[in-house]
C-alpha cells in the first residue's frame, strides 16, 4: 500500500507543472490560406462561405486548380444569388468545419463584379 501511495505522490509531483500551464491550446483545425493546401479535399467545392464577422453569406460553387492547388473559387452569394470569383490566396479554409472565410464583408463581396 505504501508503494501505491508513493507512486501517486510521485505522479502528482510530476504533473504539477503540466497542470499549472495556462498556455492557450491551439485549435485542431486552424484556418489556412486556401491556395496553400495540397491535396484539396473534394468537399471544399461545397463549403459554406462566411464574411469577416463569421456570418454565412454564401457557398462555394466551383474551385479552379492550378498546379494541383486552388487558384480561384466561385461563390454563390445568398442575399443576391449572384456568383463572384475570389482569389484562393485571399481566403482561409477550415477543413474541420468545411468553411471558407472570405475575410470581407457581405457588402464588399456583393460589390464585386458578377460572373
Amino acid at each position: 500500500m505504501r508503494n501505491l501511495a508513493r507512486g501517486a505522490l510521485a505522479l502528482a509531483l510530476m504533473a504539477g507543472p503540466v497542470l499549472a500551464d495556462t498556455t492557450p491550446l491551439t485549435a485542431i483545425s486552424t484556418p489556412v490560406p486556401l491556395n496553400q493546401i495540397d491535396n484539396v479535399p473534394d468537399r471544399v467545392a461545397t463549403a459554406r462561405v462566411t464574411d469577416a464577422d463569421g456570418t454565412v453569406i454564401g457557398a462555394v460553387q466551383k474551385v479552379e486548380l492550378r498546379d494541383g492547388k486552388p487558384a480561384r473559387l466561385e461563390v454563390a452569394l445568398l442575399a443576391s444569388g449572384n456568383t463572384v470569383t475570389l482569389d484562393a490566396s485571399t481566403v482561409r479554409y477550415d477543413a474541420g468545419t468545411n468553411v471558407v472565410d472570405a475575410g470581407q464583408s457581405a457588402s464588399q463581396l456583393a460589390a464585386r463584379p458578377k460572373n
